[in-house]
C-alpha cells in the first residue's frame, strides 16, 4: 500500500469518527430538547464531564488540523484515570438514564463555554 492511499485511509477513518461524534452530539441535543424539567437529576461525575469535554475539544481540533491521533485521546482519557473501556462503560452507564445523560451534556456545554470565554 502507498503512502498517500494509506493517508487517505487516516482521513477517512477521522472523518468517520468526526461524524460518529457529530452524530452522538446531535441526538444529545435532542436528547435535551426532548427531556422533561420535572425534577433535577443528580449532578454528572466531575470526571466524565471533564474527560467528555476534553474529548470534546480532541474532535473539533481533528476538523481544523489533521494532528491527533488516537494516542493523544488515549491521554486525555488517562488525564481523567480512565481508559477507553472504562471511559466508554462509564458513558454506557450515563446513557442509560435520560436526565443523567442530560445533566452531563449540559455540564460539558457549561464547562466548554467557560473555556471559550476564559481562553483556556
Amino acid at each position: 500500500m502507498s503512502a498517500a492511499s494509506e493517508g487517505r485511509g487516516a482521513r477517512a477513518e477521522r472523518r468517520g469518527r468526526t461524524a460518529a461524534f457529530g452524530v452522538l452530539v446531535a441526538l444529545a441535543f435532542g436528547t435535551l430538547a426532548l427531556a422533561g424539567c420535572d425534577a433535577a437529576p443528580a449532578p454528572p461525575e466531575p470526571r466524565l464531564v471533564a474527560a467528555v469535554t476534553d474529548l470534546h475539544v480532541l474532535e473539533a481540533r481533528t476538523r481544523l488540523h489533521s494532528d491527533v491521533s488516537p494516542a493523544l485521546r488515549d491521554a486525555a482519557l488517562a488525564r481523567h484515570g480512565y481508559t477507553r473501556a472504562t471511559f466508554d462503560a462509564a458513558l454506557t452507564a450515563s446513557q442509560a438514564d435520560a436526565d443523567a445523560y442530560t445533566a452531563l451534556l449540559a455540564a460539558v456545554q457549561e464547562r466548554l463555554g467557560t473555556r471559550t470565554r476564559t481562553g483556556s
